[in-house]
Order: structure tokens, then C-alpha cells, then sequence
């Protein structure tokens, strides 16, 4: 009775864990087909400069470092790929990098385990919203897993196996942000104490280099509305990974029974992490807001690992609950939260740029505040793409004001979206100052907040 039982069970396990397979598959081809968003429309901007030109410190005027930019631009020139939604498919190398991972961990975990790991990435919003990008996160989550892999091996076998794949693949992993230098850094300062023969001397040598790389790529101040510190950004971060806080939550509950004794055994292998986040929340608070949710995919394979390894005893008890958990988040939270788009750039150019519109100005937010030159690049890409047969010109909205002609059959003012709204309908009303028009807003199609697209139109 009791092998039925197991056979049953893994039947089960296998059963749902190819439904989350088909599951996020279906949820990744279909976030393709949905707008680009700004984050991405900046990343396209520079794409075609020039590999020196994005390798000079300051060049972007933003403190992303220029690696995934280099990596796209590498692949559309290999490949001679223009289309946007055929060049996000760079990212499959990525997730040949985290099928790696659990093929390099292979001998540490049993099959099961290795399964319910990747359910646990998979079924994240880091990777069913952020992975499949034209941005940092699939490179991040790639080399993150393969990078926490070899640190794990090096972990366990006293610094015997391992260094040096984790020293050149923690040291690419730094160079695409700031939050995976950190990271990295911490991982080899342990790795050091780790480590018995001449080879902890690399590990001083390659510590440098995201040291380096952050002076060189990241700006001192940074001005964005996503980077703060507060209760709900941290709750939030959560909400990211539902499946590993539940992993996390049942491994703290039943290591009551042992005294948390695997826990603390294994602790060191999770101090990156956690001196990583104390930094992190440190800086935020006292020096400047640098705490972003979507950045912290750097530390999620390494978290799952460590709680995989603490749950090794109850993996029976708990698998089925956390692989049904997994396929839940996906389909009940993730699938309908990556099917509206973050903005959607499509609907607002193609509902602005119509031929009664064409020689009329147009304002994207408020080109005059401190993100001004991202809006620019934004608008730019965003027309070029999904208008290419012309642009309307984009002026500040203050000129829009003084040069649109209010006769013309042309109805859209301006368009709004990708954070807080700086444009509202009573001031434009009020600085337009002609009685005969009334300005009004709709969200843009498929949007259910005004951060996610706003049309601003005259009546």
C-alpha cells in the first residue's frame, strides 16, 4: 500500500509539473505578442550604437551598466534581427543556462527536487513576467543559477570543486548590475574562507572587479519612483515569489522539530543573500532609495537552493503542496498579471499617430521633469516601431499647449503613462484656457491603471 501510495504521488508531482511546463509556456508566447514597454524601448534606443560607445562610462546617463544591452545588440547583429518580438528569444539562451544549473547540482539532489527547483523558478513572476525581456532580468536569472550552482558545489566540497567556473561566471554576473556585483562579492569573500590552496588568491584578484564596474557604470544619484524602501515595496517582493515564501515558511515551521539544526548548519551558504538584502535596505534608508523588487532576481536560485536543502527531510511530506502551490501562482496570479502590459506603447502611438494627426505636436508625459531624457528615448523607439511611416513631433507639454492648432480635426493632445501621471485633466483645462473644449483621458486598451497607458483628447 504504502509504494502505491509513493507511485501515486509521483505521478501526480510529474503530472502537475508537466502542466506547469505547458502552462508557462503558453503564458510566455503569449506576453511576447504584448506591447513593448519603456524599460525595454530604452534598452532598443541603443542598440544600435556603436560596442565602444556603450562601453564609455556615462554614455547611457543611467545607472544600468551597458552588458544586456551588448548582449542583444550581439545577437540581432549575428542573427541580423530587427524585429523586437523575434529578438526577445535571445533570452532561450538564458534558460538553457538554468537548465544547466540543475543538471551541474544533479548529484546533491534527487530528480524530484531538481523538479520542484525549477517549478519554483518557473512559477515566479521573475520569470513568467520578467525573463522573457529586452532587459537585464533573463540574463540575471541565467547566470545567477548557473553562478549559485558552482557556488553550492564549491560550498560542499570544502572549496575542492567548483572555483573556478563560479569565479568567470560570478564575474559576468556582475557586470550586468549592481545589485549581482554585490552579490557576487559576498559570495566570493566566503568562498575565500572557504577555499584551503593558492587558488583563494584569484578570488582576490576577480573581488575587484564588480567593485571596479560600479564605479565605473553607476551613477551616484538616481532619480526613479520605482526605487524605495517602504513596508509595501518589501511586502511586494514577496508577492514576486509566492512559491518560494511558501518553500521558506514551511521549512521554518517544521525546523521547530529539529531545532533548526539543518538551518544553522547550512546557514553560511545563504549569508550572501542575507548580507546582500542588509546593504541593500541599509543604503535605502540612510543614504538613498536603491531597493527595487525586480532586481533581487539575482538572489532567488540561490534562496531555493539553500531551502531545498533545508527541506531534504520533509521533501515527501511537502512536495506535493509546493509543486501544486507553484502551478497555482502561475495560473491564478502570475497568468493574469503578465497578461496586461506594464504600458501599453502600441495602443497610444497607434491611436495618436493617425493621418489627421501627423503635423501636430505631441506631449509623452512631462518632458520637462528630472526623466526627461528617458522620455524622449521612450517616445522615440516607441514611434519609430509602431509608427514607421511617420512621427508626430514631441515638444514639452507646455509647448503643446502654444503650438497644437485646436482647429484641426486632429483630437489627441498627448499621451501618459509608465509611472505617476504628471499631466491632469483640470490643469490642462485650466492652462488650455478655451471654453469651447473640454479635455478628457481614457486608459489605453487592455489597461486597468492610468501608470499603463493614459490618451488625453479633445472633445
Amino acid at each position: 500500500m504504502k509504494i502505491e501510495n509513493v507511485r501515486s504521488s509521483s505521478g501526480i508531482f510529474y503530472s502537475v509539473f508537466a502542466s506547469i511546463l505547458a502552462l508557462t509556456g503558453y503564458l510566455v508566447i503569449k506576453l511576447n505578442n504584448l506591447s513593448l514597454w519603456g524599460d525595454e524601448l530604452w534598452l532598443l534606443y541603443y542598440v544600435n550604437s556603436d560596442y565602444l560607445d556603450l562601453l564609455k562610462p556615462g554614455f547611457l546617463d543611467d545607472p544600468n551598466y551597458p552588458t544586456s544591452i551588448i548582449f542583444f545588440k550581439s545577437v540581432s547583429d549575428l542573427l541580423n534581427l530587427t524585429d523586437p518580438y523575434q529578438l526577445v528569444w535571445a533570452n532561450l539562451l538564458n534558460l538553457l543556462l538554468i537548465l544547466f544549473s540543475a543538471y551541474l547540482i544533479r548529484k546533491r539532489f534527487r530528480f524530484q527536487e531538481l523538479i520542484l527547483f525549477l517549478s519554483l523558478i518557473f512559477c515566479s513572476e521573475y520569470f513568467i513576467r520578467t525573463f522573457f525581456e529586452l532587459k537585464s532580468g533573463g540574463l540575471i536569472l541565467g547566470l545567477s543559477s548557473t553562478f549559485s550552482a558552482f557556488f553550492l558545489i564549491n560550498f560542499f566540497s570544502k572549496g575542492e570543486k567548483g572555483t573556478y567556473p563560479a569565479v568567470i561566471i560570478g564575474s559576468v554576473l556582475s557586470l550586468i548590475h549592481a545589485f549581482s556585483g554585490l552579490f557576487v562579492t559576498l559570495c566570493y569573500f566566503l568562498m575565500f574562507f572557504n577555499i584551503k590552496d593558492k587558488k583563494k588568491y584569484w578570488l582576490v584578484f576577480f573581488i575587484f572587479t564588480p567593485l571596479t564596474v560600479m564605479l565605473l557604470f553607476s551613477k551616484l544619484e538616481v532619480n526613479d519612483w520605482h526605487l524605495a524602501l517602504s513596508f509595501k515595496h518589501i511586502v511586494n517582493t514577496g508577492g514576486f515569489m509566492v512559491p518560494v515564501v511558501s518553500l521558506i515558511v514551511l521549512t521554518l515551521f517544521q525546523g521547530f522539530s529539529d531545532s533548526f539544526r539543518i538551518l544553522t548548519t547550512n546557514v553560511p551558504l545563504i549569508l550572501p543573500v542575507i548580507f546582500s538584502l542588509i546593504i541593500i535596505f541599509l543604503y535605502s534608508y540612510f543614504v538613498m532609495p536603491i531597493f527595487q523588487a525586480r532586481y533581487l532576481i539575482t538572489f532567488l536560485p540561490l534562496i531555493c537552493l539553500y531551502f531545498l536543502i533545508c527541506n531534504k527531510h520533509y521533501f515527501e511530506k511537502n512536495k506535493l503542496i509546493l509543486i501544486i502551490i507553484c502551478f497555482l501562482s502561475a495560473l491564478l496570479f502570475y497568468g493574469p498579471r503578465s497578461a496586461v502590459p506594464f504600458t501599453n506603447f502600441e495602443y497610444l502611438v497607434k491611436e495618436s499617430h493617425k493621418e489627421i494627426c501627423k503635423n501636430e505636436p505631441i506631449f509623452f508625459n512631462n518632458t520637462q521633469s528630472f526623466n526627461k531624457g528617458y522620455f524622449k528615448k521612450v517616445y522615440k523607439t516607441a514611434s519609430d516601431i509602431y509608427s514607421p511611416e511617420f512621427q508626430r513631433k514631441l515638444v514639452p507639454y507646455a509647448e503643446v499647449l502654444d503650438t497644437f492648432n485646436f482647429n484641426s480635426k486632429c483630437d489627441v493632445l498627448g499621451i501618459s503613462g509608465q509611472g505617476p501621471e504628471t499631466v491632469f485633466k483640470n490643469q490642462l483645462s485650466k492652462d488650455i484656457n478655451i471654453e469651447s473644449l473640454e479635455i478628457n483621458s481614457r486608459l489605453a486598451d487592455g489597461c486597468n491603471k492610468s501608470g499603463c497607458g493614459v490618451i488625453w483628447y479633445i472633445e
